[in-house]
């Protein structure tokens, strides 16, 4: 279990049962605001303060790689294959950073302020939620044009994605008081889940 914990400038690692003391990443932490894996295990943190996204690789004890700098980082995301995805406050692109990570390029096709992103099921696949739309985006290599976008514009600030066994999207849809579920390929009506739900910030999957 990984906490970034934005207070510490620290990333806390915890192994089973959880109930000992952490290990403590803190070289190169500033401010943690969100936390990725690669299918290598590779760890990418997201520093708000630090205004970068810096990368480390098992078993996180070395110093990081600096991904390139990135105002006030607030998500990062990773495809299986190692690309990276950034975005700070109220972004209107989406950072892009591509192994070896020698240089970073920007996401800029149909961007308006993009609140969630989430490398997708397939490895390859970048979801992006586009809160200045009020709809969420599929990109996939070079990422340079929107793939697929959902219907009816009903997704209104998706703030955090996850994705089930059949590969279904589940989206926290902050802005409408309610988590949206999507199936392959996402174009159609989602099911809606209202229930309890206000302001929904997270959702996740049990495995």
């Amino acid at each position: 279990l990984f906490v970034g914990v934005f207070n510490n400038n620290a990333v806390y690692e915890y192994a089973p049962p959880y109930t000992g003391a952490p290990r403590t990443i803190t070289n190169g932490i500033s401010g943690p605001a969100s936390l990725a894996f690669d299918a290598a295990d590779d760890l990418f943190v997201a520093n708000f303060t630090g205004n970068n996204v810096t990368e480390y690789v098992p078993p996180y004890t070395g110093a990081p790689v600096t991904l390139g700098s990135l105002a006030q980082a607030l998500e990062v995301a990773a495809s299986a294959g190692g690309d990276v995805f950034a975005i700070g406050p109220g972004a209107n692109s989406i950072a892009l950073f591509v192994p070896p990570y020698s240089s970073e390029s920007s996401i800029t096709s149909d961007t308006s302020a993009v609140s969630a992103l989430a490398g997708g099921p397939d490895g390859t696949t970048l979801f992006a939620g586009q809160s200045g739309f009020s709809r969420i985006d599929t990109y996939v290599p070079p990422y340079s044009s929107v793939a697929i976008s959902t219907a009816n514009q009903t997704a209104a600030s998706p703030a955090e994605f996850a994705f089930d066994a059949a590969a279904d999207l589940f989206s926290a849809d902050q802005g409408n008081n309610r988590v949206t579920i999507y199936a392959p390929p996402y174009t159609g009506t989602p099911l809606l889940v209202t229930s309890g739900v206000s302001q929904p910030t997270g959702v996740y999957i049990s495995p």
